[in-house]
């Protein structure tokens, strides 16, 4: 193996496991009771390909294309395979045909994957497929750390079914725009890939899912350090969305949820918003459009920053706020949740426009408004 650790103990093991101090694969000894630790590559027998896999009950082309012209941009050097023993050299702009749930696996030898990034190379497909394997193998076919530019716009429009098997984060660095619009208008999706990146970079993931119309649930997003337009627009249009990412960030950082879930129509329930700390129009739009939406997080942010709530819940029909308590409008609601807010520039601007309630627009800091009984 290529990495040996020492530990005193099995609470030190586990404790730099957890913490992902860890090089893989390794062996680690820990002292106290001689005991030996194997800690391998996970997946690893997909870290070798990238694949695109027939999901249509008929015949279906799939091809990379060059979106700018092959004069101004480097193309892209494939390998394409159907077993994964003997591969091919791949022509861009060419088809190739899979029958029903046949693989196509592909693979890069490209000094970076920068050469397929900002919409430069596309995938494109006849009929409705699942991806899955290493997104790192269009770039190298020896797995190895590697930065990742932007993939933006990739699979955009291509009718992806599942893509719940497709590793986005092993060995990977993000940077700005890596996966903005990656999957935006893939209307199939009903199978969004894991995306445990910890370290997000400036519009990592801005508009990401943008218009999957199919997808019902969002991946979990466990990062707590948020970067300049991180999550912007990422399940924008969803119109089928059900259930939202937790939201574990306290320190917020400019435009991080803005537009995050603008018209996503069938969600109902926000998700907690625990940060304390507000940054430059943080929120805005955030639930635009979301006619099911019937209740509002409590927002405990005590210094409210500039435009940071501005027409957070606009349109939304079913929240519903009044000005007086009586027996429709029960719920106590005020911004901030507690203690004594300061206002900034239009932090409140159109908050509550296009609500259901008697009361709608801006509301004011540190009033107390009621909620409907059905919120």
């Amino acid at each position: 193996m290529k990495y040996i650790k020492q530990f005193n103990n099995e609470t030190a093991y586990n404790t730099a496991k957890s913490g992902g101090d860890f090089d893989l694969p390794s062996v680690s000894l820990i002292k106290d009771n001689y005991e030996v630790r194997y800690d391998n590559l996970n997946p690893t027998p997909q870290l070798d390909y990238f694949y695109v896999e027939n999901a249509y009950n008929g015949t279906n082309n799939i091809k990379f294309t060059i979106y700018w012209s092959e004069e101004e941009y480097t193309v892209p050097n494939f390998s394409y395979s159907f077993d994964k023993e003997t591969w091919y050299g791949y022509t861009i702009d060419t088809d190739i045909t899979l029958s029903i749930n046949q693989k196509v696996y592909f693979r890069g030898n490209n000094e970076s994957i920068n050469s397929i990034y900002y919409g430069e190379t596309v995938l494109s497909a006849s009929n409705e497929v699942n991806l899955g394997g290493w997104i790192g193998s269009l770039a190298s076919e020896s797995f190895e750390p590697i930065n990742i530019p932007s993939l933006e716009s990739i699979f955009m429009d291509v009718p992806v079914v599942d893509a719940s098997n497709l590793d986005l984060s092993t060995y990977i660095t993000l940077t700005e725009y890596s996966y903005a619009y990656i999957f935006s208008g893939c209307s199939s999706l009903i199978a969004a890939p894991e995306i445990p990146i910890l370290n997000l970079a400036n519009r990592c993931y801005s508009d990401m899912f943008k218009d999957c119309t199919s997808l019902t649930e969002a991946p979990e997003l466990p990062a707590t350090t948020l970067a300049n337009y991180c999550y912007s627009g990422m399940f924008e249009g969803c119109t089928s969305l059900t259930v939202s990412p937790e939201l574990h960030a306290i320190t917020l950082a400019n435009y991080c949820y803005s537009r995050m879930f603008k018209d996503c129509t069938s969600l109902t329930e926000a998700p907690e918003l625990p940060a304390t700390t507000l940054a430059i129009q943080c929120y805005e739009f955030m639930f635009q459009g979301c006619i099911s939406l019937t209740d509002m997080p409590e927002l405990p942010a005590i210094n409210l920053t500039k435009q940071c709530y501005i027409n957070m819940f606009y349109g939304c029909t079913n929240i519903k706020v009044a000005i007086e308590q009586d027996a429709v409008y029960t719920k106590p609601y005020r911004i901030p949740s507690s203690g004594n807010g300061v206002i900034s520039e239009q932090s409140l601007e159109y908050m509550l426009g296009g609500t259901g309630g008697t009361f709608t627009g801006t509301p004011n800091i540190n009033t107390t408004y009621y909620l409907n009984i059905s919120n």
